[in-house]
């Protein structure tokens, strides 16, 4: 991608372009594309407004970068791992309650996420579509071992991706109707537990889960 690829010429100053990305994070969350300006940014990070087009290009280059940023932050400290020794339902179990953890207690990439989605920008269907595609296959660690562990699974990992991949878009741009459902606020423990609880379960039981059973249904309007 243009934004993660580019490199000036000369020497870098990593700790300027940190600090150009963290006031990008900031300001691309909090007005949008077409809110946040260069000039703003760069004053949030004290530097010169030239260092942007130095160290990123364009507006759009730095939006890039802060998304792969995001991204890539959020992938690094929930990399999948699997160790043989260790019970298998357990791992899944913990490795999925940090995924989910990450996708929706990362207030900035899902505002990102809702407001470029929310406007059908050509930036979520470029680079925001692809970068949630590109971080699944982590999953699919998990899902095809589990029959190598002598785990019977109820659901396969195509549809267990689908079922993943909804929850993680709808707690990105519609939380509320998560909430509405579960109770509570979107990013507390007691959600994700209840998530993490669902996505286990049907994928090695092909039941949900007894807390999302005994609540009482939402009415339809």
């Amino acid at each position: 991608m243009a934004g993660s690829d580019r490199k000036p010429d000369g020497n870098v100053d990593l700790a300027v372009r940190e600090r150009l990305l963290a006031a990008a994070v900031e300001s691309f969350a909090g007005l949008g594309f077409e809110g946040a300006s260069l000039r703003m940014i760069a004053q949030k990070a004290g530097v010169a407004f030239q260092l942007i087009t130095y160290y990123f290009g364009s507006k759009e280059d730095l939006w890039i970068a802060t998304v792969d940023y995001l991204f890539d932050v959020r992938l690094k400290a929930g990399a999948a791992t699997l160790h043989p020794a260790v019970d298998f339902e357990a791992q899944l179990r913990e490795w999925l309650g940090i995924a989910l953890k990450l996708a929706i207690q990362e207030p900035q990439l899902r505002q990102i996420m809702c407001q470029e989605y929310m406007a059908s920008s050509e930036r979520y269907d470029r680079h925001l579509k692809p970068r949630l595609k590109d971080a699944m296959p982590a999953f699919g660690v998990f899902f095809e071992q589990a029959p190598k562990h002598g785990i019977a699974v109820h659901i396969s990992p195509k549809e267990m991706l689908l079922v993943l991949r909804g929850i993680m878009l709808l707690a990105a741009v519609a939380p509320d109707e998560i909430t509405s459902i579960v109770g509570g606020r979107i990013d507390s423990q007691k959600t994700i537990d209840v998530l993490t609880d669902l996505v286990v379960n049907l994928f090695l039981k092909g039941e949900g889960t007894p807390a999302l059973r005994q609540l009482v249904a939402v009415p339809s309007n």
